[in-house]
């Protein structure tokens, strides 16, 4: 383990898993509903929209670019304006065709009252149709940035929630 990634086995298709429904009073679900609709109410269409077309302005977030890691270093100063301190880069290399790519994936850890996390992710690199194309401009905006940009605005929102789970951000 490094850093306190957690490392997940794929997931078996095959198995079957059903988990009993626990009931819940009508009050707790009530108060449930309205803690909900209190988060879904911070949410800023604008700062999405700023992270978009931010994520979209680099010219490409292809991962054998020269733009992706500037991406990750970007990405990681989001979490950490937005209050978080756990931060981190998740740091390998990619073989691809004799070439070692140095990539990033980026990780933000908010911790819970418990030891189980909920994993939340979306990958932050963009391709167009021909792969091997790593210099083409590919702006990516349904190819991640929606996704990260809605999880930076998730990360925002719960920062200062006490939550009984922890978060595990990952944007790969």
């Amino acid at each position: 383990m490094c850093r306190g990634i957690m490392h997940y086995p794929p997931p078996n298709k095959t198995k079957k898993v059903y988990v009993k429904p626990v009931p819940i009073s009508v009050e707790k679900q009530k108060t449930i509903d309205d803690e909900i609709s209190v988060l879904l109410a911070q949410v800023s269409t604008d700062n999405i929209k700023s992270r978009l077309l931010k994520l979209s302005s680099y010219h490409t977030r292809h991962s054998k670019s020269k733009y992706i890691n500037k991406v990750a270093v970007w990405l990681k100063n989001e979490f950490k304006s937005i209050g978080y301190g756990d931060v981190f880069f998740h740091d390998y290399t990619e073989k691809i065709d004799g070439n070692d790519y140095k990539l990033k994936n980026v990780i933000c850890k908010k911790n819970g009252t418990n030891n189980k996390y909920i994993l939340i992710c979306a990958h932050y690199d963009s391709r167009i149709k021909n792969l091997d194309d790593f210099n083409s401009r590919s702006p990516g905006a349904n190819d991640n940035a929606s996704g990260v940009s809605a999880i930076l605005e998730i990360a925002r929102i719960l920062q200062k929630q006490k939550l009984e789970y922890s978060l595990q951000f990952a944007l790969f």
